[in-house]
C-alpha cells in the first residue's frame, strides 16, 4: 500500500512537470516578457505620476516590453531629462530614443474679471462646477491650483496679481500632469523650442449668455491666420481660434505683429 501511494504521488508530480514543460514550450514569450519588464522598470524614475500615460511606471515598464518604440510615442519626460537612464534604456530596448524636451503653457491671459465672490472649496474643479466658475470668461484660468498641487517640481505657481496659473520653464519638464489636472483645458503642452503661443482659451461658437471674454482674449479676427507665411496656423472652425503647428512656424513674429489684442505671445 505504502509503495503504491508512492508510485501515485510520484505519477502526480511527473505529470504536473510534464503540463509545466509544455506551457513552458508552448507560451515562452510570457516569462520573458515580464523578467524584461522588471529590468525596464528598475531603469524608470518610479515615480508612478502617471504623466506617460499608463497608471505606473511598471505598467509602463510592460508596454515597453511588448513594444520598445511605445517609448517615443509616449515619452516618459522625467526619464528625458536624465541622460544616464536614457542611454540604460537605449540598451536594454535596442532602439534610439528620440529626446524630447516639453514645456506647459496657460492659454489664458488673467485679464477675466470676477463676475461673482466664490467661498466653496478651494479647487478649480469644484469652482467649475458653478457656472463654470466666478470669472466673467467662462474660458478664463480659475486660479485655485489644482494643477499647482500635482505638479512634481513645483513648476507651476499662482500669480497672486492675476490670479492665474503661471509656470516657470526653468523647472517645467513638460510631464503633462497639470493639462490633465485642469478643468477647463487651458493647460498645453508645447514643444520647449516653440517660438509663440495663443493666451487665450476663448470660444465664440459657444457664447453664453452674461458672459464674454476679456480684453486680451482673441476676437476671431484671423489676421494672424492670414499673415503666417509659412502656413502654421490654421483655423479651428469649430473654436473659433487659431491653431499653432510648432513644427512649421519659423520664428517670424508676423502672428504677433499684427494681433490687435496682443493674445498670440513669444514664448
Amino acid at each position: 500500500m505504502i509503495i503504491l501511494v508512492i508510485l501515485v504521488i510520484t505519477s502526480v508530480g511527473v505529470f504536473c512537470g510534464l503540463l509545466i514543460s509544455i506551457a513552458n514550450l508552448l507560451l515562452p514569450k510570457e516569462p520573458e516578457l515580464l523578467r524584461m519588464a522588471e529590468e525596464i522598470a528598475d531603469i524608470l524614475p518610479g515615480m508612478n505620476c502617471g504623466a506617460c500615460g499608463s497608471p505606473g511606471c511598471f505598467a509602463y515598464a510592460q508596454k515597453l516590453a511588448k513594444d520598445p518604440s511605445y517609448i517615443n510615442k509616449h515619452p516618459c519626460m522625467t526619464l528625458m531629462h536624465d541622460e544616464e537612464k536614457l542611454k540604460k534604456i537605449e540598451e536594454k530596448l535596442g532602439i534610439s530614443v528620440e529626446r524630447v524636451e516639453l514645456k506647459a503653457f496657460v492659454r489664458c491671459s488673467g485679464s477675466s474679471k470676477d463676475l461673482f465672490e466664490y467661498s466653496g472649496i478651494s479647487s478649480c474643479k469644484a469652482a467649475s462646477l458653478i457656472s463654470m466658475g466666478q470669472k466673467i470668461c467662462p474660458y478664463s484660468c480659475l486660479g485655485l491650483g489644482d494643477c499647482v498641487e500635482v505638479c512634481p517640481y513645483e513648476a507651476i505657481k499662482i500669480d497672486e496679481e492675476r490670479k492665474i496659473a503661471v509656470v516657470d520653464r526653468e523647472r517645467c519638464i513638460g510631464c503633462g500632469l497639470c493639462a490633465s489636472e485642469c478643468p477647463k483645458g487651458l493647460i498645453e503642452i508645447v514643444p520647449a523650442k516653440a517660438f509663440v503661443s495663443l493666451a487665450c482659451s476663448y470660444e465664440a461658437r459657444r457664447n453664453i449668455a452674461g458672459r464674454q471674454r476679456c480684453d486680451n482674449g482673441c476676437i476671431h479676427c484671423r489676421r494672424c491666420y492670414r499673415v503666417c507665411p509659412s502656413n502654421a496656423i490654421s483655423w479651428d472652425e469649430k473654436k473659433d481660434l487659431p491653431i499653432i503647428d510648432h513644427t512649421k512656424c519659423t520664428g517670424c513674429y508676423k502672428c504677433v505683429e499684427v494681433c490687435p489684442s496682443h493674445c498670440i505671445v513669444k514664448l
